[in-house]
């Protein structure tokens, strides 16, 4: 099945920022900010992104509705998997942009906020009509977010389930602890693993990473049962 992205030659790597250092979105967006800028200039590493998450490996759903018309109560709204991103996100995982653009660095706090959605969920939402400059309200906070853009269908959850919609926001728009870098590079993955750790090392050498792996080892533990 097409899965909406392409594991082949990518390194994933977890890490947390402690809440006590990086209390704020600022803060944390600094961090990821320096951590993309000192890895992007390293040979043998081709793209590099960070992110809340990535597909296979948790992430958050949040609740969207549209602004228009009778507004549907919390408990009657729908929910679709959301991930925060840094620009080069769909670049690293080979995700089509559809339409509209993809995030900037203009997309930071005090902006304003805005959102790109895959391409099932603007067909479920405006069916065959444009979806770039609409509005949705996300999370219980009825956030209000710009539609930027239109993004591939992802199976971001399970390889054998379609997702009817996906939410991508800037990370620099939203206040989590929890950030996964990506690297598509053919190198080794343990060359990688120690490249991105001398890298963090300038930057904060208290942050380690968890869990270094190829995102090929994911889809395999993805298929595992059906493998069985």
């Amino acid at each position: 099945q097409n899965i909406g992205f392409n594991p082949h030659h990518l390194w994933v790597g977890f890490l947390t920022l402690p809440t006590g250092q990086y209390p704020d979105i600022s803060a944390r967006y600094r961090f990821v900010d320096q951590t993309e800028k000192a890895l992007q200039p390293v040979p043998g590493l081709e793209n590099v992104s960070v992110s809340s998450d990535v597909p296979l490996a948790g992430g958050s759903r949040v609740l969207y509705t549209r602004p228009e018309g009778d507004v549907p109560p919390l408990d009657k709204r729908p929910a679709a998997p959301a991930h925060y991103i840094m620009p080069g996100f769909f670049k690293t995982w080979s995700i089509p942009l559809l339409s509209g653009r993809d995030i900037d660095a203009h997309d930071v706090e005090g902006r304003p906020n805005v959102v790109l959605i895959s391409q099932e969920g603007a067909r479920k939402l405006y069916g065959n009509g444009n979806s770039i400059g609409h509005t949705l309200l996300v999370t219980g906070g009825n956030v209000p977010a710009e539609i930027v853009g239109v993004v591939g269908d992802v199976r971001s959850q399970r390889l054998t389930e379609a997702v009817e919609m996906e939410l991508y926001r800037p990370a620099a728009q939203e206040n989590f602890s929890f950030f996964t870098i990506t690297v598509r590079s053919i190198l080794k993955p343990e060359v990688v693993t120690k490249l991105v750790q001398k890298a963090l090392l300038g930057i904060d050498p208290a942050i380690a990473i968890a869990q270094p792996q190829p995102m090929d080892t994911l889809v395999a533990q993805a298929l595992g049962q059906a493998r069985l």
